[in-house]
This record gives structure tokens, C-alpha cells and sequence, in this order.
């Protein structure tokens, strides 16, 4: 059922909140419009009037106006039952970041991640949920409560709003560093501690860990490349059984810091990934240089060994396939897409930043191995998507709702996993990013267990799962 929020006309305080709902669907609920029901919304449970009324075909509930209203004003929230049987609106579902701090009552920005921040909001609004974003600072332990960000009816602007505890979180704080905070850090455990696997991505992935994790699982082991944490010594044995190596520091992103060393001739080639789209090009010529380079490069920073995998290419340009995992209103894993990332020439890295661009799965597949064969790759790279995210998880013991995986295909033929990350960057392709928020807010509807309560004039069909794959 859906229901309509609004300022209520003359509010006491005393009175609570009042739902109000055309008599057919109060007389197919069972209601007479003289009860009050317990309803709940995030972590608040109150008693809610209700009312009957023959002049409006849609149900709304009023609410105390401004900015202490426990539920804001101005939604289209879904009534439902919880897990546990009990009448629910929403849900509410919390984003953590560290960018919503300092900034003013109304704003039209949360900063850097703020597109995905209002598509997010968008999305619950359409599937009848609240999305609050916040930051460690907001959480008020005492008072159960949140202050952080909803948008307006809008849509256009944030405000701030003073909000029950949420239903579930979703932790995007957006780097190691800021996670690493000692606000940050005491605010997620505890966050974890009352909420449980309801509080989900709870934190960035060691690379370290997930490849070691990987090699010990029969269903994944076969897809990861030999990964090993670099000692110099070690550079010049790899090299002996593969023709390219990889280092690369166990909490980089967009390639940034990745080293490749290639074999030629006795001699050895090393290329750095300095900065977005900059190269630095160095030679060795026996073992002993390669160390005295690489040391230089290095330093005393942590760095991983990895087999280099002779990618397959895409117009004489070498690609990998960056996957989308997550948990869909089921919760079981599934592919919400896949794109393909070709990297300039002479590049070391696939991604954009690095000059790298997009392209569809399929063309670059069919290209390089014909569309019979493209086929076959494409189911596997999806299934071995699902497998990974699902390993991921039990492995880290990390209560996870997305994993963005980075693929690679090589001229055989044979599907690699190159890396997992908790904390996927939004992706350029519009349906692949629709799809992405829909399924969060699907899955927290899924950790409290929410069945909407459809009347009449709605379908299951207005309950999607964000659709089929695009690829």
C-alpha cells in the first residue's frame, strides 16, 4: 500500500502521527477507522491513529511539520509487513559517508559521491523508501536517532532532517583513510554491533586477503592468477615461468601505483602507473638492476607479486571486464552488469583515468573470439562473478550487498579474477547504474524481511528486482 506523507493541518504533539485511508481499502484491510495500530518506521515504534475517508482515492498519513518530524513529510512511503509480522513504513535505510559533515541545513550537494548519493535517494523514493545519508558524527546513541540528508520532494536539493534509527545502513565512506578514523572507526562497530549483517559492506577488502582466500576455494581457485607479497628476489623467478608480472599495492585503486615488468630477450622492461594517464617507462638489464629499480620505486611500501595474464584485445588494445555483484531482493547474488574496459595503447591499466575506454562485453568478445564462443565466455564471466561475490563474503566473514570484480579474459579463451572491491566506483553506463540502486534498496528491504502490503490498482511488477542484465 502506498501512502502519502504530508504536514498535518492543526498537530498536537499528543495526537501522533493519523493515517488516513479510503474506506475501500480500510475495508479490505479490515479497518473501521476508529483503531490506532502500531506502526513502525526505522528503529521508531509508535501508535498511529487511523481515519477513514471517501474523498481521496490514495492513503496518506500526516505528520508533524518541520524539521523534529520523526518521518518527513512529503514521500510516498510503502506500508508493509516486517519480519516479525508487524506493520512497517519505508523501510528506512541509512548511508554512511564523510562527506555530509560541515555542510549547511539545505544543500544541493554532498560532494564528490553526491550523484550516486541522490540516484540512490531517487531510487528508494520510487520503491516507496527513505534514504538518509550521514556521517559518523550524526548518529545520536542516546535518542536512537540520525541527523543527516533526505531530498526534497524535489528531488533537486538536500535538508537536513533529525530521523529514527534506520532499518539498515549502507557504509560508503569513500577511502581507506577516512574509514580509518577514530569517529569513523567506533562509529561503524557499534553500527555493526546493533544492527548485525544489516549494517552491510562494512569496510574495504585487503587484496591481500581476498586473493589468499580465493586460492584456498576449489570453486575459485582456478581463476586467480599466482599472487604472492613481493619480495624482490622473487620478480626475476616469476618471470622465468611467466613473460609479465604485475606488482601492486594491496589498497590502491584506479590503478594508481600498479608496476608491470616484462621479460624480453634477457632484459627486463618496468612501466609505473604514476598518475591518471602518465606512464613511467624504465629498463633493466640483468636481475640485479631489475632489484635496484624496483627498489627505487617501491620503497619500504607493501606491494603484491601477480602473474601477468596475456589479456585478450580489442582493436590490438588489451581489455578486462569490470562485473557488478550483488544481492538482489532475494538475497542470493546475481550479475547487475558487466562492461568491458580497453585500455589505451601501450597502457598497463584498463581504466578511463589511465585513458582507457568503455565498451560492450559482447563486441569485444565476439570480436576476439566469434559469437559462438562469446557466448560461452559471457555466461561464464557472469557465473564466475556470482561465485567470487558469494566466496568473498563467507571467506571474509563480512556481511556484503555489492562487490565490484575486476575480470580479465585471455587469448585462450580462460576467465581470470584480477580483484574484488567493497567500495565499487559508480558506473558510467546509465542502465547499469539504475539497475545498481534499485537492487540496494531492494536488498534492504530483504534484511528486515519487508513484504509490501499491494492493494488493489498495484502489481508485484512494481516491486522489480531492477530488471534484466543489459549485456
Amino acid at each position: 500500500m502506498r501512502v502519502r506523507t504530508r504536514p498535518a493541518t492543526a498537530f498536537r504533539d499528543k495526537d501522533g502521527c493519523r493515517l488516513v485511508v479510503p474506506v475501500a481499502l480500510g475495508s479490505r484491510f479490515g479497518l473501521s477507522g476508529k483503531e490506532r495500530i502500531m506502526v513502525r518506521f526505522g528503529r521508531l515504534q509508535d501508535l498511529v491513529s487511523v481515519a477513514l475517508t471517501s474523498e481521496d482515492a490514495h492513503a496518506w498519513l500526516e505528520v508533524p511539520g518541520g524539521r523534529s518530524s520523526p518521518i518527513p513529510a512529503g514521500q510516498e512511503l510503502v506500508l508493509g509487513l516486517g519480519g516479525e509480522g508487524e506493520l512497517r513504513l519505508g523501510p528506512l535505510m541509512g548511508v554512511i559517508t564523510t562527506h555530509a559533515a560541515g555542510r549547511p541545513p539545505v544543500t544541493a550537494t554532498l560532494g564528490p559521491q553526491n550523484a550516486s548519493l541522490r540516484g540512490l535517494a531517487l531510487a528508494g523514493r520510487r520503491l516507496g523508501a527513505v534514504v538518509q545519508v550521514f556521517g559518523p558524527e550524526g548518529v545520536n546513541w542516546r535518542r536512537h536517532a540520525v541527523t543527516g540528508y533526505v531530498l526534497r520532494p524535489g528531488g533537486a536539493t538536500w535538508r537536513l532532517a533529525r530521523l529514527p534509527f534506520p532499518d539498515v545502513v549502507y557504509n560508503r565512506i569513500p577511502t581507506r583513510s577516512a574509514e580509518r578514523r577514530p569517529q569513523a572507526r567506533l562509529v561503524c562497530r557499534r553500527l555493526q554491533a546493533v544492527l548485525g549483517r544489516r549494517f552491510f559492506n562494512p569496510g574495504f577488502l585487503d587484496k591481500w586477503q581476498v586473493y589468499r582466500l580465493l586460492g584456498r576455494q576449489p570453486d575459485t581457485a582456478r581463476y586467480v592468477p599466482i599472487t604472492v607479497p613481493y619480495r624482490g628476489w622473487r620478480v626475476a623467478q616469476m618471470l622465468k615461468r611467466h613473460p609479465a608480472v604485475y606488482l601492486k599495492p594491496p589498497g590502491g585503486s584506479l590503478g594508481l601505483g600498479i608496476i608491470r615488468v616484462d621479460r624480453t630477450d634477457g632484459r627486463f622492461r618496468i612501466r609505473q602507473q604514476r598518475r591518471p594517464g602518465r606512464i613511467r617507462s624504465l629498463a633493466a638489464r640483468d636481475p640485479a638492476g631489475l632489484r635496484r629499480l624496483l627498489r627505487s620505486l617501491v620503497g619500504r611500501r607493501r606491494y603484491l607479486l601477480q602473474q601477468g595474464v596475456d589479456l585478450a584485445t580489442f582493436e590490438g588494445r588489451s581489455f578486462d571486464v569490470r562485473a557488478l555483484a550483488q544481492k538482489d531482493g532475494r538475497g542470493q547474488w546475481t550479475v547487475t552488469g558487466m562492461a568491458a574496459r580497453v585500455a589505451r595503447r601501450g597502457g598497463i591499466a584498463t581504466h578511463v583515468p589511465n585513458g582507457g575506454t568503455r565498451e560492450p562485453v559482447p563486441r569485444v568478445l565476439r570480436e576476439g573470439f566469434g559469437p559462438e564462443e562469446a557466448r560461452r565466455i559471457l555466461v561464464e564471466l557472469e557465473q564466475v562473478a556470482r561465485t567470487v561475490a558469494a566466496a568473498v563474503e563467507t571467506g571474509c566473514g563480512r556481511a556484503l550487498g555489492e562487490l565490484s570484480l575486476d575480470l580479465a579474459v585471455d587469448r585462450r579463451g580462460r576467465v581470470w579474477v584480477l580483484e574484488a572491491n567493497a567500495k565499487p566506483f559508480r558506473f558510467d553506463e546509465d542502465a547499469i547504474r539504475e539497475r545498481a540502486w534499485a537492487r540496494l534498496v531492494l536488498y534492504g528491504r530483504h534484511l528486515i524481511g519487508f513484504q509490501p502490503l499491494l492493494d488493489d490498482g498495484e502489481e508485484a511488477s512494481r516491486q522489480p528486482d531492477g530488471g534484466a542484465a543489459p549485456w
